[in-house]
């Protein structure tokens, strides 16, 4: 015969567990409390539940600080802007350096031109011949602005041709030094010229040399360096 000590016992179930199937329920004793639903406990949440709950919200607003950090700019795109910057003004005041130089160099070349054309006009100019004033007045005057041609034709032809031809004067004329003045437009520029002259007549023993100064006016008209002025000095 069998001890009821040995008699199988039920299991006793956890908190939470269901009811397995052909497991009856004990009877209520009167007068006890409510008997809780076990099937209803609240569930216990696992590590990885419990993290994933844990998480912030995506729409979650991030704390100042977080978020300045977030906008604030990486230092490679400020590095590479303030390189652009710099790049955009050494370019900038290459170009400014090389336009004023290139500025220069065509104003010397201006001038430089200009005196030549001054020094081998007015050896034109102040020289003369006698016997043949009329062919040295129409060569002189092809070099001259035709505001100026005019003066000096008048000049010529009524003061200095009977003088030349009454003392048949002949005269060499020989640039000593030019140097620029001023350049008061951009198609002029004045010249100062130091010239000699070398005057033979029949009225002279001797050949008489006058040193004189003038300052030309030299004009570009048409590519070409021509008088519209002439000042003593």
């Amino acid at each position: 015969m069998t001890s009821s000590s040995n008699r199988t016992r039920p299991r006793r179930r956890l908190a939470g567990e269901r009811h397995l199937t052909g497991e009856r329920r004990r009877p209520r004793a009167a007068g006890s409390g409510p008997v809780v639903n076990q099937s209803s406990a609240p569930k216990a949440f696992t590590a990885q539940q419990t993290w994933t709950l844990a998480k912030p919200l995506p729409n979650a607003e991030a704390p100042p600080g977080k978020r300045a950090a977030a906008f604030a700019p990486h230092p490679g795109w400020v590095f590479a802007g303030l390189s652009l910057l710099l790049a955009t003004a050494i370019l900038v005041t290459s170009i400014v350096i090389w336009k004023a130089g290139d500025e220069r160099r065509t104003q010397a070349s201006r001038e430089v031109a200009a005196s030549s054309a001054a020094r081998s006009i007015i050896e034109k100019l102040l020289g003369y011949d006698y016997r043949t004033f009329d062919r040295h007045t129409k060569d002189v005057s092809a070099l001259l602005t035709w505001r100026f041609r005019n003066e000096f034709v008048q000049a010529a032809t009524t003061l200095v041709k009977p003088l030349a031809v009454q003392n048949q004067a002949v005269v060499l004329a020989k640039v000593s030094k030019a140097s620029v003045m001023s350049t008061p437009g951009q198609a002029d520029v004045r010249i100062l010229v130091f010239v000699d002259q070398r005057t033979t007549s029949a009225k002279l023993e001797r050949p008489q040399v006058d040193q004189n100064r003038v300052i030309l006016t030299m004009s570009q008209v048409d590519g070409r360096w021509l008088v519209s002025k002439i000042e003593a000095f």
